[in-house]
């Protein structure tokens, strides 16, 4: 099979995967109650962490694979790594980009998700996160700063949460979003939490020897 087809191949399962991950962070779901991909437009890309072929990788790989995306939530002394994608060995290890969802300080929504128990559990205070509260994105150089806006309980087949404009499928992107995803209650799988955030502030960072 040639190798261009292999890796679009290799990238449907991980979106499939990754829809059904939304549906059961880890559960397997009837492929009818998830959607094939989220929902997307020109601003909503692969993420520009990624290093090497992370569609591909393997285990071994995957744990060798450096960052440059850090997520921070200081309110609730959160500060971990991003990677892409949100297989069970990402998520396993920490924080993960939802594939086809947009970069910081893109137009749409960049959808990141973790676990609460299972693993790293990054996400394990999420539900402390309040309206106002600062999450900081650091990617290659750039800082972008969003305040959180609402909190919600959705059940697991809510995949409208992915959408460029998170419940409102149907809209165009005018600004940058984030929304961040994990189970609801802490421990169980019935439900997602789901925190909203808006860009308030970007910024580049120093140059060396400035």
């Amino acid at each position: 099979m040639p190798r261009h087809r292999t890796h679009r191949n290799r990238l449907r399962r991980r979106i499939v995967y990754g829809a059904m991950l939304v549906a059961g962070l880890g559960a397997v779901a009837p492929l009818a109650m998830v959607t094939a991909s989220p929902t997307s437009n020109p601003d909503n890309t692969a993420h520009a962490s990624t290093a090497a072929d992370p569609l591909g990788a393997s285990a071994a790989t995957v744990r060798d694979e450096p960052t440059y995306v850090r997520l921070s939530a200081p309110s609730i002394a959160l500060s971990e790594p991003v990677r892409e994608g949100v297989d069970e060995e990402t998520l396993y290890r920490g924080v993960g980009h939802y594939p086809g969802t947009a970069l910081p300080g893109r137009r749409g929504n960049a959808v990141y998700l973790g676990h609460r128990t299972q693993g790293h559990a990054p996400f394990a205070n999420l539900d402390r996160l309040h309206k106002g509260d600062r999450i900081v994105i650091e990617s290659l150089g750039e800082t972008f700063t969003y305040r959180v806006t609402q909190q919600k309980i959705i059940p697991p087949t809510a995949q409208e949460v992915l959408a460029p404009v998170p419940f409102r499928p149907d809209e165009t992107a005018r600004r940058s979003v984030m929304t961040l995803i994990t189970c609801h209650p802490k421990g169980s799988d019935l439900q997602r939490l789901v925190i909203m955030a808006a860009l308030v502030k970007r910024a580049s960072s120093p140059r060396p020897g400035q």
